[in-house]
């Protein structure tokens, strides 16, 4: 009888259950890659990687070597929680440089 794998014993179609995984098993968590990070929070990269340092923004994971992804829930609820702007608020003014008068 020829050897197989385990990785191809395992995924053979034979050795597949045939009912639906249970309803506690835990859903798959989508790795976001700092581009991604960048689009969904709005902020560039060195602002994320200083707001990792000081714990203000979630921290990766390590995929490999220097690789690096954050866990997309984790994103989406530092978004949820930050504050929203409301509609019609006027935008914060910027001090006037020194020198120059408003």
């Amino acid at each position: 009888m020829p050897t197989q794998s385990r990785f191809q014993a395992v995924n053979h179609p034979q050795h597949l259950p045939e009912t639906a995984a249970p309803e506690s098993a835990a859903p798959i968590e989508r790795m976001l890659r700092i581009d991604d990070v960048c689009s969904q929070a709005g902020l560039c990269r060195s602002t994320i990687y200083s707001m990792v340092k000081t714990g203000a923004f979630p921290a990766p994971v390590r995929l490999h070597g220097a690789t690096v992804a954050w866990l997309q829930t984790e994103v989406q609820a530092w978004i949820a929680a930050r504050p929203r702007v409301l509609a019609g608020a006027a935008p914060r003014r910027r001090r006037a440089a020194a020198g120059m008068e408003a």
